[in-house]
């Protein structure tokens, strides 16, 4: 979208998404400081049926009025299902989290979701390359839904999950924070930082999350409530 002089915004379709290996239902785009888009779509690729997801990259082109040039990665069953928003996070990864996927003895059909980086292509290859760095395990760590939303100071990761808590019995969701290793190729560390009960005084299902001044997480629940979090502190504050 782009203004004009007459007040209203004129709309310019980059890519229209065919379904099957090109993907459908995308999802919130990242921008690169080069310009370049990235996101995820929930469905389309291979496997899964009607595919387990897939990862784009849309390339501006060197004048105005060409075409953007699309690259596709198509997430694997056994791998990333239903992956989430893609964000840039510690040593510059670029980061997402899935739904489903990543399986374990605790989700053995669907697995509890995982947390993975996406390195796109080189302009000589058309090949992506996917790492896994922290395999959510089911209740009470996280049984279903993780949602990354926001990169914090240091590189650390705060998410969201649908489930996970034992105060629920498929849980009643919770925030997480995702710890950077301390050199490239190490594993992530998760921390639980507030599971929701339930009460009237903390709800439950908690949505996506935003950062707001001094580190502070402002979020809300299924129940509707408001809840915020200290920079760092292992409890949620309302």
């Amino acid at each position: 979208m782009t203004p004009t002089s007459h007040g209203l915004w004129k709309e310019t379709q980059l890519h229209r998404f065919a379904s099957g290996s090109d993907g459908f239902e995308p999802s919130t785009l990242t921008i690169s400081p080069s310009g370049v888009l990235y996101g995820t779509t929930s469905g389309g690729g291979q496997k899964c049926g009607t595919g387990c997801g897939t990862a784009f990259s849309l390339n501006p082109p060197a004048s105005l009025g060409h075409v953007w040039h699309k690259t596709t990665y198509a997430f694997q069953r056994s791998e990333t299902v239903l992956p989430d928003s893609l964000r840039f996070a510690a040593f510059g990864l670029l980061c997402g989290t899935s739904l489903d996927g990543g399986f374990s003895q605790n989700c053995p059909q669907f697995g509890c979701g995982s947390f993975f980086s996406l390195t796109p292509p080189r302009a000589s290859s058309h090949f992506w390359t996917e790492s896994r760095w922290y395999k959510f395990a089911g209740q009470p760590d996280n049984q279903h839904g993780p949602i990354m939303t926001v990169a914090g100071a240091n590189g650390v990761v705060y998410g969201t999950s649908e489930g996970g808590s034992l105060s629920c019995p498929f849980g009643c969701g919770l925030v997480f924070l995702l710890s950077p290793p301390s050199a490239p190729g190490g594993l992530w560390t998760e921390t639980v930082l507030h599971a929701f009960s339930d009460q009237k005084d903390d709800g439950a299902g908690a949505a996506s999350i935003v950062i707001g001044p001094q580190g502070v997480l402002y979020g809300t629940t299924g129940g509707g409530l408001e809840v915020r979090a200290p920079p760092g502190g292992a409890r949620y504050s309302r």
